[in-house]
C-alpha cells in the first residue's frame, strides 16, 4: 500500500511540474502539440480547426508524444486573431527529412497584414535557392513596391532526422533574434510599421518546395519576446 502511495505522489507531482512550466510561459496566443491531431490545443480566439489543410500531412511520432509531419508540397493554415507585429515569439521543434543542402523550402511561420495602402508579412523559413540558410524578413510594400525591406540571411545547420528547438523572437524596438537549441543563433537590429489593421487573420506553416520534408511538434505563438533566460528554461525543460 505504501508502494502504491509513493508512486502516486511522484507522479502527481511530475504532473505539477509539467503543469507549472506550460502555467509559467508567458501570453501564449497559440499552442499545437498535435497529440490529439491536427486540431490546436489552443488558441485565443478558440477557433482551433486549421483553415485549410493542402498536400502530404500526417500525424507521426513528434519530440513529446505526436507530431505533424508535412510532406511534399503541403500546407496547413490556423486561425489567429491576437498577434503581435510589434512584439512576439514564436517556438517549436522540428525534425528535418531534408538536409541542408536539398533544395527543399520550407516555410515555419508566414503570417500577412492589410493595412492600405500597404501590405506587410512576416515570415519564416529555410530557403530553396541559397540552401544552408535560413531566411527571415518582414516586408512593407505599396502599389507593388517595396516601402520597407528587413531581411535576415542565417546559414546554420539542421541535423537531418534530428530534432531542433528553434525559437524567432521580434521586438520592435530591439530588432528580431533566432535561437537554436537555446542558444542565440542570430540578430537583426532593425524597426518596422506596425499595422493598424490586421487582416486575413490567419497564418499558415508549408513545404513550399521539395519531396522532403519535416515534422514538427509543440508549435507555439506569444504576443511577448522571449528572454534568453526564458527560451533556455524552456529549452532544458522539454
Amino acid at each position: 500500500m505504501k508502494k502504491v502511495i509513493v508512486v502516486m505522489c511522484i507522479a502527481v507531482v511530475i504532473i505539477t511540474l509539467n503543469f507549472c512550466v506550460w502555467a509559467e510561459k508567458p501570453n501564449v496566443i497559440f499552442y499545437a502539440s498535435y497529440d490529439k491531431g491536427m486540431d490546436a490545443d489552443f488558441s485565443q480566439n478558440s477557433k482551433l480547426k486549421p483553415y485549410a489543410t493542402t498536400g502530404e500531412l500526417s500525424i507521426e511520432k513528434g519530440y513529446k508524444g505526436e507530431g505533424l509531419y508535412l510532406g511534399e508540397n503541403s500546407r496547413i493554415n490556423y486561425g489567429i486573431d491576437e498577434f503581435n507585429p510589434e512584439k512576439g515569439s514564436l517556438s517549436f521543434w522540428i525534425n528535418p527529412k531534408f538536409t541542408q543542402d536539398d533544395n527543399t523550402g520550407f516555410s515555419f511561420f508566414a503570417y500577412y497584414f492589410n493595412f492600405k495602402p500597404y501590405v506587410q508579412y512576416f515570415d519564416f523559413y529555410k530557403s530553396n535557392t541559397e540552401k544552408k540558410v535560413f531566411q527571415y524578413r518582414v516586408i512593407t510594400t505599396a502599389n507593388g513596391q517595396d516601402k520597407e525591406n528587413i531581411n535576415k540571411w542565417e546559414t546554420s545547420i539542421l541535423p537531418e532526422n534530428e530534432w531542433s528547438y528553434i525559437v524567432l523572437t521580434w521586438n520592435n524596438k530591439t530588432g528580431i533574434k533566432l535561437y537554436i537549441n537555446g542558444s542565440l543563433s542570430s540578430f537583426i537590429d532593425a524597426q518596422w510599421k506596425i499595422p493598424e489593421q490586421t487582416n486575413p487573420k490567419t497564418f499558415f506553416i508549408k513545404n513550399n518546395i521539395g519531396n522532403k520534408g519535416a515534422t514538427i511538434d509543440e508549435y507555439r505563438i506569444y504576443n511577448e519576446d522571449l528572454t534568453a533566460d526564458e527560451i533556455k528554461k524552456y529549452f532544458m525543460s522539454e
